[in-house]
């Protein structure tokens, strides 16, 4: 058994540094486009330095999926985080910051 794990653990190893190295000679320039591209204008402001936020105070309708689907109403805060409420109002109860992409964003869904 432990002869088998390690072959598995050399094997996934040499594949990762060879798909490394393959990645590295196909596009050997490969960089992060600074400033980050936004694709969503209508959605988006620039926001040095750290790339874009949402439009401040705003409420927005915007389709998801983007051609065909449904309206979908996305609604910030004055500091441009997704959110009717606040950030500046105190209320005693302990908050969650969550940090991410489209999927903590909560693309396509409905403000409660």
């Amino acid at each position: 058994m432990p002869l088998t794990l390690l072959l598995a653990v050399a094997t996934l190893a040499v594949s990762l540094v060879g798909a490394e190295l393959a990645l590295r000679l196909a596009r050997p320039l490969w960089v992060i486009p600074y400033p980050p591209v936004c694709y969503r204008p209508d959605l988006f402001q620039r926001w040095d330095p750290y790339g874009y936020r949402l439009w401040p105070s705003r409420t927005m309708q915007t389709r998801y999926p983007r051609h065909d689907g449904r309206l979908v109403t996305i609604v910030s805060n004055r500091d441009g985080f997704r959110s009717r409420r606040e950030l500046h109002e105190a209320d005693g109860r302990r908050r969650v910051v969550v940090l991410g992409d489209s999927m903590v964003f909560g693309v396509g869904v409905e403000e409660a």
